[in-house]
């Protein structure tokens, strides 16, 4: 799961729950329950493989109580699973200047006439 904000969690009253059809157990701690709502954030945070976030930096900031967005605890115990990719791209593999899918190579350095190459082809 990849987290870009978590301000934005779009909860739910607690009355929702049933509209989903799910067994009375789902609604938990341990599950999508959230300060007596549903979150569907905070569940999938709590079920999730692995979790990814837009930067090193936030990865580390989610897990404090300040930026948190209350779901912090539930981070902190899941911190060994919580990863930060720069910009949600890792440029040791999505490079214009190693991309071997792309029409021509260019670099930050050099992009005129690689980045129309590839503009062009697009």
């Amino acid at each position: 799961m990849t987290v870009h904000n978590l301000a934005y969690q779009g909860t739910f009253p607690a009355s929702a729950f049933d509209a989903l059809q799910l067994p009375a157990d789902f609604y938990a701690v341990d599950g999508v329950e959230f300060y007596g709502h549903v979150s569907f954030l905070k569940a999938g945070l709590y079920y999730a493989g692995r979790i990814t976030t837009v930067s090193p930096t936030y990865a580390r900031e989610i897990q404090t109580q300040a930026h948190g967005a209350s779901l912090h605890g539930l981070l902190q115990t899941r911190t060994h699973d919580i990863t930060g990719i720069l910009n949600g791209v890792d440029y040791s593999i999505w490079s214009p200047s190693i991309d071997e899918s792309i029409a021509s190579k260019y670099t930050a350095a050099k992009p005129s006439s690689g980045k129309s190459k590839c503009k062009a082809a697009l």
